[in-house]
């Protein structure tokens, strides 16, 4: 179910949405949706009771009379509470679905998947792993879907614990998570199946975190794996590990940081990799690239489970699934607690907002990057955990067996 106690929508196998008609308006920057940033992320665009509809898009007065309920936008009036292509706010489309009290509701892009995890986006689809029989046996896979509907696709088949994603222009890479016998997987884009996933590197205990940079995969082991199930569970989680990197051609691996607490929640940037240890009093640790790793930055103090880490141009941000977001300066100043309560599981960003996902909570929500106006915006999820974002939508795992999006 969605906010407002609409239904989720279902989108059919073979039915995509038409980009003419939503994708027109949204994410667009309008003078009558202030809240709309120039990159088409928002701060926020609907559901917040604060927007512009006296502006037309060209900037001047809207001078229609609208009868009560309604709404001038753009020479039209308009019910900003049902409009799928002004909801809440002119021209904030929807993307196919419905408007039901002035927000937009989930779509369900794929459904009856065993136990979906990781989630990662290109121009045109949704990649996801489903982990199916845990650490057990080769019963996961690798998955896609399209971002606007359509059949869901297997990639690589017979897949043992597929845990974290990541992708660049031309390949798929993904982590085997089983204990002594993990692996990192490659796959071309362009024609991935079974067959054409190769290893890169073998013998690895749980790997999992799997990051890139131009030439390389980063990434943490175990000791111990995690129970069945994503690492990222609240009070899961190996016992000591190490962060590691490959060449993306499976050459020159080595470690950057051995011994570390139940690493996780790797990201990298031009000179540093970022990890947490996901213990209950965690640290958010920085390491030079390349390593070793000798003298580790621990730049914020003791966190509450710290998961995922990403990373803009100046800040790190994470979930601590404890119960708390956290930011601070990628140098180490200016650590605050951006948004306290609740199990946050994973995170995402754009230029001014922070997304996550509350698998305890079975919701998913947002605010500003400074912690301001929290805002709940998918309600009764199936236990959601990794999210993604673009320009125009956010996309979700339910651990239940769903694929989600939804406008933002």
């Amino acid at each position: 179910m969605g906010l407002a106690g609409a239904a989720t929508i279902v989108l059919a196998p073979g039915l995509e949405v038409a980009v003419g008609a939503v994708f027109a308006g949204a994410g667009c920057k309008s003078s009558a949706s202030p809240d709309f940033s120039p990159d088409g992320s928002s701060a926020f665009p609907r559901g917040d009771g604060d927007a512009d509809t006296s502006r037309s898009l060209d900037g001047g007065p809207n001078v229609l009379d609208c009868d009560a309920g309604l709404s001038p936008c753009d020479g039209e009036c308009v019910d900003l509470t049902k409009d799928p292509l002004n909801c809440g706010a002119c021209v904030h489309g929807c993307l196919g679905a419905p408007c039901s009290g002035g927000l937009c509701e989930p779509v369900v892009l794929a459904s009856g998947q065993a136990d979906p995890g990781a989630l990662v986006l290109d121009d045109s689809y949704v990649y996801f792993t489903n982990v199916s029989a845990g650490d057990a046996g080769a019963a996961g896979s690798v998955a896609r879907v399209p971002k606007l509907g359509g059949p869901t696709s297997t990639l690589a088949a017979a897949q043992i614990a597929p845990s974290s994603l990541a992708l660049d222009a031309n390949y798929l890479y993904w982590s085997s998570r089983a204990a002594g016998t993990g692996a990192l997987f490659k796959c071309p884009l362009a024609g991935c199946t079974t067959a054409t996933a190769v290893p890169i590197a073998t013998g690895l205990d749980a790997p999992d975190g799997v990051v890139l940079d131009a030439t390389n995969v980063y990434f943490t082991t175990a000791v111990a794996a995690a129970p069945t199930g994503d690492a990222g569970d609240a009070g899961a989680g190996p016992v000591t590990g190490t962060v590691s990197v490959v060449g993306k051609d499976g050459k020159n691996k080595r470690d950057v940081i051995a011994g570390q607490s139940a690493p996780s929640g790797l990201a990298v940037d031009d000179a540093h990799v970022f990890f947490s240890t996901r213990v209950a009093a965690g640290g958010i640790v920085r390491c030079p690239l390349t390593g070793p790793c000798s003298n580790p930055l621990t730049l914020a103090p003791p966190q509450g489970l710290p998961a995922q880490i990403v990373l803009d141009g100046t800040t790190a941000f994470w979930a601590n699934n404890g119960g708390s977001l956290g930011r601070v300066d990628k140098t180490g100043d200016g650590y605050r607690e951006i948004v306290a309560g609740g199990a946050p599981t994973r995170l995402a960003i754009d230029a001014t907002t922070v997304y996550w996902t509350d698998g305890p909570g079975k919701s998913v929500k947002r605010a500003t990057k400074d912690g301001q106006r929290v805002a709940v915006i998918a309600v009764d999820q199936d236990d959601p955990l990794a999210i993604a974002i673009d320009g125009t939508a956010v996309y979700w795992t339910n651990r239940g067996g769903q694929v989600m999006r939804l406008a933002k």
